[in-house]
């Protein structure tokens, strides 16, 4: 929905994830949709997981702006759809093919998906930008058609 008075009242733009997040939380917005990676150094689950229809989301005690404002308040997840992660690229006009090749596989190695800067273990604390599901977690080597779910999704 993109304009008002079609379906609602009134369409807020957060202007980010995050945005979107604290309109929601502010009374700002009744619904809003954002990722849960941008929300994680925010959020912390306190009834349910982050993948569960129903789960409630609260405001961390030392969440940074914009949400320093907003400690202790709580969402529900109403609902959820998966949307894959966006792509780590490289310009292949700029770069040798050796380049690419070194690139991609360091991005793709074992070493790199046990970096913990990276990739945070199951229950950390604090979250990396990636969660890490099980051993077998990391990035993988794609092509575009890989992204097809998503651009039907978002009508490309």
């Amino acid at each position: 929905m993109t304009q008002s008075g079609q379906f609602f009242s009134k369409v807020l733009y957060g202007g980010s994830h995050q945005g979107s997040a604290v309109n929601l939380i502010k009374g700002d917005a009744d619904v809003a949709a954002f990722d849960d990676a941008d929300l994680m150094p925010y959020l912390k689950v306190t009834k349910g997981s982050w993948d569960k229809v129903g789960s409630t989301f609260t405001v961390k005690d030392n969440a940074d702006a914009p949400f320093t404002s907003l400690t202790g308040k709580s969402v529900v997840n109403i609902a959820m759809m998966p949307v894959q992660q966006g792509p780590w690229v490289y310009n292949t006009k700029a770069l040798s093919k050796d380049d690419q090749k070194k690139i991609a596989t360091e991005f793709t190695s074992k070493s790199f998906a046990q970096n913990k800067q990276i990739f945070s273990e199951p229950n950390a604390k604090t979250p990396m930008m990636f969660p890490k599901k099980s051993d077998k977690s990391k990035l993988v080597k794609v092509t575009d058609k890989w992204y097809a779910p998503t651009h039907k999704l978002v009508g490309y």
